[in-house]
């Protein structure tokens, strides 16, 4: 399977280039990510005619992947009926990330002596500030099932360490536990259900064309996931719920597959490098890491 790796440049000296839209405008953690990725997809041509709410969830991907956060897919994963190679070179080029679509060669997995130093110094090392109350080996080994350590050098010569492990159940709970509340005061709302919902929304409307259509009739509601319509208000707070319900059970899904890489360098400096799982939805490092810590 072919792999496609996302370098991260911790500082360049470039001249500054004006892009339509950032990573940072699409990122979650900005209140109007909705409405610049509508702009986004717009600016990418990929509308077909639409004017509201315009991106589904392949081109979502396409953003993460490009953005740094590629949910466990490679590049050519994303490419389906529904996204061509075409559609994410659209989508790079009003991100500025055109040179992300390069793919590089297979990793090789080395094991030897030199190996499996350099994995037991990240297994004994630490994240740094606010990750460092237990080392790296000891939290990844006991909150996820089935883990692995590989190492592998990359292309310019870099010692790196990738761990490969299943979401336990324990660190679904975790994940899903405070999920709501979280979401409302990351976003400043009150209530983080419709958050929430609107993550579930977006997820089965593309994934399962059926499941909307499906809890209307069950709820004797109408609008198939939009706005939706119910004989009373307790009928709609169990549609909301079941979506909730649903969305949070494949949120930190239990034995998804995850992937993390770290890069030793001479001095014995332990830096993440990349995050990777079919389970995370546009994360980014800390959320992902506050979640595996807290």
């Amino acid at each position: 399977m072919k792999r496609c790796v996302l370098s991260i440049v911790l500082a360049v000296m470039i001249p500054v280039i004006s892009f339509a839209v950032t990573c940072e405008d699409v990122s979650h953690k900005n209140e109007a990510w909705f409405e610049k990725t509508d702009k986004l997809v717009k600016e990418a041509g990929l509308a077909n005619g639409c004017t509201d709410a315009c991106f589904n969830r392949y081109q979502e991907d396409a953003i993460s992947f490009l953005c740094g956060n590629p949910n466990g897919l490679n590049l050519s994963e994303l490419v389906s009926n529904d996204l061509s190679m075409t559609d994410i070179a659209a989508i790079a080029k009003v991100l500025g990330k055109a040179e992300l679509l390069v793919e590089q060669p297979e990793v090789k997995f080395v094991d030897n002596a030199t190996s499996r130093w350099v994995i037991e110094t990240v297994k004994l090392g630490t994240m740094g500030p606010g990750y460092d109350r237990v080392t790296i080996g000891k939290i990844f080994d006991s909150v996820f099932n089935n883990g692995e350590w590989f190492y592998y050098e990359s292309p310019k010569g870099e010692q790196v360490v990738r761990f490969v492990g299943e979401i336990s159940k324990y660190l679904h709970d975790r994940a899903i536990e405070p999920d709501i509340q979280r979401l409302a005061e990351r976003n400043g709302m009150l209530d983080g259900r419709m958050l929430v919902y609107s993550s579930g929304y977006r997820m089965f409307k593309d994934s399962t064309s059926s499941y909307f259509a499906a809890l209307d009739a069950k709820y004797g509601c109408t609008g198939n996931g939009i706005d939706p319509k119910c004989p009373d208000k307790a009928k709609l707070k169990l549609y909301i719920d079941e979506v909730i319900a649903d969305y949070l059970d494949s949120y930190w899904g239990v034995g998804d597959a995850a992937e993390f890489e770290w890069v030793v360098y001479p001095s014995g400096k332990i830096v993440p490098i990349s995050v990777a799982s079919t389970t995370w939805e546009n994360c980014v490092f800390q959320n992902i890491f506050d979640i595996i810590y807290k």
